[in-house]
């Protein structure tokens, strides 16, 4: 739909919400001056396309959709906050496929590091075992060389 025919569309509904949701065929046509096949096309979109009205035989009548629609352009606005969201969820899916792809190249990594660690750890421990040995004999040496002078110097 053009501009001129959303803006018409728009009155038509207005038309039927002010009209207590309510208007005969015959009194909505005589309040709108436009083409037949505008009328026809316009009816028709807003009927089979937007589901915004209802026509029962000569009475026309907004639908559920039609009690809160507002405008044409909330409806773009809409639409276009849709199509954002759409837009951000496929680079996030592009994103979680990419993460996904490197965890499984290097599902092996934790463990091989792990492994690695555990390994430095006994290491470590032995060492320190050693170490300690190193020195209590150390300390020793100096206590033995202590009282031997203490004994050397008492004579």
């Amino acid at each position: 739909m053009n501009n001129e025919q959303k803006k018409k569309a728009e009155d038509i509904i207005n038309f039927i919400k002010g009209n207590n949701n309510k208007v005969f065929k015959n009194t909505l046509l005589n309040s709108f001056d436009f083409d037949p096949i505008d009328r026809v096309f316009i009816l028709r979109t807003l009927k089979e396309e937007l589901n915004l009205i209802r026509i029962d035989g000569e009475l026309y009548s907004l639908t559920k959709n039609g009690f809160s629609f507002v405008s044409f352009a909330e409806i773009e606005k809409q639409e276009q906050l849709k199509s954002e969201k759409d837009k951000i969820e496929f680079e996030k899916t592009k994103v979680d496929l990419k993460l996904n792809k490197w965890l499984l190249k290097t599902k092996w990594l934790p463990h091989f590091i792990a492994f690695i660690s555990f390994i430095f750890a006994v290491y470590v421990y032995f060492d320190s075992k050693n170490g300690s040995k190193k020195l209590e004999e150390r300390i020793e040496n100096l206590e033995s060389t202590i009282t031997t002078l203490k004994n050397v110097s008492k004579k």
